[in-house]
């Protein structure tokens, strides 16, 4: 939020004091904010790191598991291989038991061969019993008896193997079932270790997503802390200038105090003076009683007095007075203005580089200080998504806001951080005077105008009326209270549309000198880190058209007292009220004992001179290339005086 700094001439402010103190409490507000919404963010940060271990644990013990069940399934899969070899085992005893099966039927056909062969010979033996001999029948009787008893043990050899068949049948199937029971519980196994393997996945999925999600955590926990940092270089300025307003106070403290003995010793004086003619009237009207007496004058023969006529001397024709004879009346006394950023676009085939570079927007608007944007990089389409709100709190309601309003706009500059050198490479202006016309806000997209020539230095500007566009800005722009309803009725708003038709700021004659001050320096830091040795500064500055101008330096002090004013007679035109109203006045402080060295730079914004007619600011100095403060209350004091030339 920007601090209002109005003018004082019609509408007296609170003090300044009090307003940064306003402001210290909102930063401290919002500090304490900051610090709740980091502890909120420690606390998430601590219930996600506890559910992570909780996590990790449960994934250790589904490792554990699945290991448990791998060693099974190793177990059950040695099982299957004894299983397997056994079963080997079993189908060669079956083949062995096929062989003697082939060779019991072999054998039973060999039976039923020599029992053919045996009815043959009884016939035989029968037909020839008396030609045979005893003894070949009592052989053959035996041969009969040794293959029966050779055959029965056959029969009791196949009838052991066919039960041993019949066991290995009933083996073969039991391990059959079992196996089928393996080959389940194999496929129960494997779709449990699918489901475990897709669980450790998205286990794995919810790490990866926590890891991103602290690591943003962190970003943001940095940013804070960057944000807090920023908060306490802002608290310190505003101590300092807190400070400063309290050393200003007690000066002018001191001088009431010498003004108020003054007036009383002047009083003093009055009171004698008018004793001293009381006395002497009395003493006049003592001598008059001596002398005769004079006949008195009828009053209508009384020679009439003459009447001293007191004319005020001719106002001129001055904001101040034009200001003054304007009737304003508002509402209320203070306003809050909002300037919403929403997207910056970059034209891709006008843009002055290569590649785009991170930029940001420095935003003015009436007398508040310039405000910066964040710093970031376009995309590859060349936008940014700004979305910034700048509010521009405690905006005094005054005829100089007016006037500002019908003549002056909102104005946009375009900067590149790329060496931290904030090189300008495009503006934008946006007028005003609408929101005086009934419109509640103004909103939509306006030109970049470059202001930078490519290939020449970063110095050389366009002029951006001419200038091609080099991409827009989407903005939004508007009061909390309408001036149309802060305003009373009677104004005139068509005479402020004709005073801004005819861009009538000030009303004065074309013969104008301008008395540049340089009065002091503050606080200005050592001529080298390692050494104390004081500086000798001096102060260099252009205006307008003229020539570098360059204050004498002062040896070896830190607090130089300059008191060098310049005059610079200037004719007045619509180039000088551009200037004026487009331009900043550049300060360089340099210590001529150490070869011109700049100690520090500072600008000012010349359109307070349109309406003002002195300005006397406390600048602070900074570093040339980073732009950071040189050191605390290092300022240069500067005033700037407009005189007529009638």
């Amino acid at each position: 939020n920007m601090s209002s700094s109005p003018s004082q001439h019609d509408h007296p402010l609170p003090p300044q004091k009090h307003q940064s103190e306003l402001e210290l409490l909102s930063l401290q507000h919002e500090i304490r904010d900051k610090n709740q919404q980091i502890r909120k963010i420690s606390l998430r940060y601590a219930q996600l790191e506890k559910q992570f271990k909780s996590i990790l644990q449960n994934h250790r013990t589904m490792l554990n598991h699945l290991q448990d069940l791998k060693s099974q399934i190793d177990n059950e899969r040695e099982r299957n291989r004894n299983l397997s070899k056994e079963n080997q085992k079993v189908q060669l005893e079956m083949l062995a038991i096929q062989a003697t099966n082939a060779k019991m039927d072999e054998y039973k056909e060999e039976i039923s061969a020599l029992k053919k062969m045996n009815t043959k010979l009884e016939s035989a033996i029968m037909e020839q019993r008396e030609m045979e001999d005893s003894k070949q029948i009592q052989s053959f009787k035996n041969k009969i008896k040794v293959l029966k008893e050779e055959y029965s043990k056959f029969e009791i050899t196949s009838r052991k193997q066919f039960q041993k068949h019949e066991q290995a049948e009933k083996t073969i199937q039991s391990q059959k079932d079992q196996i089928k029971k393996f080959k389940q519980r194999i496929s129960d196994l494997t779709i449990e270790l699918k489901t475990l393997t897709n669980e450790n996945e998205s286990l794995r999925e919810r790490m990866h997503s926590r890891k991103d999600e602290e690591h943003s955590i962190k970003q943001k926990l940095n940013q804070h802390q960057q944000i807090l940092i920023h908060k306490d270089q802002k608290i310190k300025n505003l101590n300092d200038t807190i400070r400063m307003l309290q050393e200003q106070q007690t000066k002018l403290k001191s001088r009431c105090s010498d003004l108020e003995t003054a007036y009383n010793d002047e009083k003093h004086r009055n009171a004698q003076m008018k004793d001293d003619l009381q006395n002497a009237l009395l003493q006049q009207q003592q001598q008059a009683q001596f002398q005769l007496a004079e006949p008195p004058i009828s009053p209508l023969h009384r020679k009439p007095q003459p009447q001293l006529s007191i004319q005020s001397p001719p106002k001129s024709p001055d904001t101040e007075s034009q200001l003054s004879e304007e009737p304003y009346n508002f509402k209320i006394s203070h306003n809050t203005f909002h300037i919403l950023i929403k997207q910056l676009s970059f034209d891709l085939q006008n843009y002055p580089f290569d590649e785009f570079l991170p930029t940001f927007i420095s935003v003015d608007f009436f007398e508040f200080k310039t405000e910066l944007t964040e710093i970031l990089r376009p995309n590859e389409h060349g936008v940014i998504p700004f979305d910034t709100t700048i509010i521009c709190r405690n905006l005094l309601m005054s005829k100089y806001l007016i006037y500002y309003l019908c003549c002056d706009s909102l104005i946009f500059d375009i900067h590149l951080e790329s060496d931290g050198d904030g090189t300008r490479i495009g503006t934008c202006v946006i007028p005003l005077a609408k929101l005086l016309e009934g419109q509640d806000r103004l909103e939509g997209s306006i030109p970049i105008r470059a202001t930078l020539n490519v290939g020449e230095s970063t110095s050389s500007v366009r002029n951006s009326a001419d200038a091609p566009a080099i991409g827009s800005i989407e903005y939004e722009v508007h009061f909390d209270v309408p001036l149309r309803e802060a305003i009373s009725d009677h104004v005139d708003i068509a005479a402020i549309q004709a005073m801004r038709n005819t861009k009538a700021i000030v009303n004065v004659s074309s013969a104008q000198e301008y008395h540049i001050d340089i009065v002091s320096c503050s606080n200005l830091p050592a001529a080298s880190e390692h050494s104390s040795s004081k500086p000798s500064p001096f102060v260099c500055y252009k205006f307008y058209h003229f020539e570098n101008h360059s204050t004498p330096s002062i040896s070896s002090t830190r607090n130089p007292k300059f008191d060098d004013d310049q005059l610079f007679p200037i004719q007045k035109n619509d180039n000088f009220t551009e200037y004026l109203r487009e331009s900043h006045m550049d300060f360089v402080v340099c210590d001529a004992a150490h070869n011109d060295k700049v100690i520090g730079v500072c600008s000012l914004p010349l359109y307070k001179l349109l309406v003002r007619e002195q300005l006397e600011e406390t600048l602070p100095l900074k570093h040339q290339k980073s732009e950071k403060a040189v050191g605390s209350n290092c300022a240069l004091v500067v005033r700037i005086q407009r005189k007529q030339i009638l």
